[in-house]
């Protein structure tokens, strides 16, 4: 019961959280026990679009948050999907190149930029910015 206790301390803290899980674990529907990343990201997108249709929230400040092979998820997902505002990946693992995970050999490092598979951003550190840890 981790995540729900994550949630809990962000909903302390003044953002909505959402909790939900990956088809064929918990209460979701689907063939059980599945470990296939394309599948997971699929739902981190589906949830990001239902989270982001909710009156109550602010669809431009989407933020994932994941831990260990949801940290990784977190990433791929939020690279892949420009909604992402922001990425916290917790003991996240996992290579894109090596993997041949999203861009594949695409994915380069531009100092302060990045691009992977044609979809790019920067690295920004903003002063006062609230992490949560």
């Amino acid at each position: 019961m981790i995540l729900p206790d994550f949630a809990r301390a962000f909903v302390k803290a003044g953002y909505a959280a959402f909790v939900f899980d990956y088809r064929g674990f918990g209460e979701s529907e689907g063939q059980k026990n599945r470990l296939i990343s394309k599948e997971r990201d699929e739902d981190i997108i589906n949830a990001t679009t239902f989270l982001g249709l909710q009156p109550e929230i602010d669809a431009t400040r989407i933020a994932l948050f994941g831990i260990s092979y949801g940290g990784a998820n977190v990433i791929s997902t939020g690279a892949a999907d420009l909604r992402t505002k922001a990425i916290v990946s917790v003991v996240g693992f996992g290579d894109a190149i090596e993997e041949g995970g999203r861009g594949g050999s695409d994915c380069v490092e531009h100092g302060e930029s990045w691009s992977c598979g044609g979809v790019g951003g920067e690295v920004a550190w903003s002063e006062g910015a609230d992490f949560f840890a």
